[in-house]
């Protein structure tokens, strides 16, 4: 009989001892996995990117605390979002993708928001969208879909 884990937990059969003996299932929680878009603060003119990009970076480590596995991938305001949001949407199956307010809550940046939604759409399906409230909240927003 096959046994199915359910999604994110690995399946391990550890055959032990000799002759008929069965081997015991173990189970593994798998790392959930959460992709954050957000907008490159070194790219804003007048925001002092690198303390923002220092309060991220921390972020992530709070991800990696909780034993989820996350990645972010910031946006340049250049033209560039849509290939950048492919490769990252791409990379691998997600579990949850996070869409950070410096792209959904600025009214000029509605139509980067309406295009990067569409990508998740159609390049993780599967996944969960979560919206954060800043940057400091990107783990609880993923934790209410994982």
């Amino acid at each position: 009989m096959a046994v199915r884990p359910r999604r994110g937990v690995v399946a391990l059969a550890v055959l032990c001892g000799a002759g008929n003996q069965r081997g015991r299932l173990i189970v593994i929680p798998d790392m959930p996995s959460v992709l954050i878009l957000g907008i490159d603060p070194t790219t804003v003119p007048g925001m002092d990117g690198s303390t923002i990009r220092a309060g991220l970076e921390q972020e992530l480590a709070r991800f990696g605390a909780r034993a989820i596995d996350a990645s972010m991938t910031l946006i340049s305001l250049d033209g560039s979002a849509e290939p950048t949001v492919i490769a990252a949407l791409s990379e691998r199956e997600w579990d949850v993708v996070v869409i950070g307010g410096g792209i959904r809550k600025p009214e000029p940046l509605l139509p980067l928001f309406e295009q990067v939604v569409n990508l998740v759409r159609r390049y993780a399906p599967k996944a969960a969208v979560a919206f954060n409230t800043s940057g400091a909240d990107s783990v609880e927003a993923a934790e209410r879909w994982l």
